[in-house]
């Protein structure tokens, strides 16, 4: 069977009825897919509300202080995105894996792991 889902932007009209839908369903994604008439799928929903609607996600930059906690976090809580989020409110766990992922060190390489020995033999 054709998935007659809509793939691709949002339109403004979608955007009002989810937001719509929010209030009516708070975060149940599944009704919420079926009030939109199973136009949009569950996940597609969430990550709509999540990434761009939802007015508790601050946007802005990450700050200095707020990057020093997710490098800690990250190692403590082994990189548990969503865990690591409920200890910043405002961040979405995908904002936070983000950033981690471009500010990690970089792994050192098998190279950088051994003794040069033209360097210890001189």
């Amino acid at each position: 069977m054709h998935d007659l889902r809509t793939k691709g932007p949002w339109s403004d009209d979608e955007d009002r009825l989810l937001r719509k839908f929010i209030k009516e369903y708070n975060s149940d994604y599944k009704k919420i897919e079926g009030a939109m008439n199973y136009k949009r799928d569950s996940k597609q929903i969430r990550e709509r509300w999540v990434r761009h609607l939802d007015p508790k996600i601050d946007h802005s930059p990450i700050t200095e202080e707020e990057g020093a906690q997710i490098m800690l976090l990250a190692v403590s809580l082994k990189r548990q995105w969503t865990r690591i989020a409920e200890h910043l409110p405002g961040r979405s766990d995908r904002m936070i894996k983000n950033y981690y992922s471009q500010k990690k060190p970089p792994k050192a390489s098998p190279k950088d792991n051994k003794m040069d020995l033209k360097f210890v033999m001189n």
